[in-house]
């Protein structure tokens, strides 16, 4: 049997159904997955929280651990939430999760879903609250043609998994589910590849899109999970909305912080150095158009930094018509960011450190200020 390709896996996590709180079928395409990865231990949290390590040989370094999201911005309903008829049309409600502006949901596409390998109902936003503070969501409600009873949660109504032209594929849902698949290709690539020392692991949170509520379940519980090492470097691994600075398409990015904070400088500098070193399209850039979860690996005092690609529609958002849309990401992106997290996995299994960019000819620099400056 053939092995998947970063593709395929990107289409494979796309096609499940996902929203904060609402991640078990994802959880369980994960699961399946490593399943089949040879030397891959798997522990799942009290909270849902899923932690993947491949340990092999004898790393010489402190371990790597990445991180990524399985849900999205969607809308939730109780399985047993009551549904109203009202001039052939059948009304359901519930809540939405997530960072998208009120202008852009009545009217816009939605489907809804009972299962993981369900068709699901499609509809559109009839109704659509403020965000509450208290709660920290939306109240929401669906209109449908078909009755929608036993529906769990709900997805903007576009395809999963689009290849367009330019290598760019559009989806109802790339945030987060292009940095799990690439994580998750990247881990079985490792695990076939049985050269060389490597200790590997990778956290997949739930609940990110409603305040990080997976992450911040994490770091608070002590101790960590058996699997999950304290002493590595958490990574965050995410999509995140383009800038003038990083466009769709224009490689991977080490990214130095986020909307709230800025992460560890001297984990950038390597990341950014074994990128160059590995002449990797790559970019170092401040992504600001949301937070990541490397905020609150930092804020729990732990090293963090992160990688991204460009996201295109951030939240299916398309502020130019002003609309929902499908989110965008570039295929050549995402192998380079997948390429970046193998290149460090091999690396620091084998204890190489790479010299930060700015210290390169520091040396040189040091003997010719010493010469020219001293009097």
């Amino acid at each position: 049997m053939s092995q998947p390709s970063l593709p395929e896996t990107m289409r494979r996590l796309m096609e499940v159904p996902t929203a904060p709180f609402r991640e078990q079928w994802m959880a369980e395409e994960v699961l399946r997955a490593a399943a089949g990865m040879t030397g891959v231990q798997t522990e799942t949290d009290r909270f849902g929280n899923i932690i993947l390590r491949l340990r092999r040989g004898e790393p010489k370094a402190p371990p790597l651990v990445f991180v990524a999201h399985l849900d999205h911005p969607g809308f939730l309903f109780d399985g047993d939430a009551p549904v109203r008829r009202e001039g052939g049309l059948y009304l359901m409600e519930g809540v939405f999760e997530g960072r998208v502006r009120t202008s852009y949901f009545t009217g816009a596409p939605v489907r809804l879903f009972r299962g993981a390998d369900d068709a699901g109902i499609p509809g559109k936003v009839a109704e659509i609250t403020e965000e509450r503070p208290e709660p920290d969501n939306r109240h929401a409600v669906i209109e449908t043609s078909e009755d929608p009873s036993g529906a769990v949660l709900g997805m903007w109504d576009f395809p999963a998994f689009a290849e367009e032209a330019g290598g760019l594929v559009a989806s109802r849902a790339c945030d987060d589910l292009a940095g799990s698949a690439i994580l998750l290709e990247a881990l079985r690539q490792e695990a076939a590849d049985t050269g060389g020392p490597v200790d590997l692991t990778i956290v997949y949170t739930r609940a990110e899109e409603c305040g990080f509520c997976g992450a911040l379940c994490l770091t608070e519980a002590r101790p960590f999970p058996h699997l999950l090492p304290e002493d590595g470097l958490f990574i965050s691994v995410e999509t995140s909305g383009e800038t003038p600075a990083a466009r769709v398409d224009e490689g991977a990015i080490v990214r130095v912080g986020d909307r709230t904070s800025t992460f560890d400088g001297k984990a950038a500098d390597e990341l950014w150095a074994a990128a160059r070193e590995s002449n990797l399209p790559v970019k170092r850039a401040l992504m600001d158009r949301g937070t990541c979860e490397a905020t609150v690996f930092a804020r729990a005092g732990l090293r963090a930094a992160a990688v991204c690609i460009p996201l295109r529609n951030y939240h299916n958002m398309d502020v130019e018509a002003e609309r929902i849309a499908p989110e965008m990401v570039s295929l050549r992106d995402a192998a380079a960011l997948l390429s970046l997290v193998r290149t460090l996995a091999r690396r620091h299994g084998r204890g190489l450190a790479s010299e930060p960019v700015v210290n390169q000819r520091y040396a040189l620099f040091l003997d010719k200020g010493r010469r020219l400056l001293s009097r």
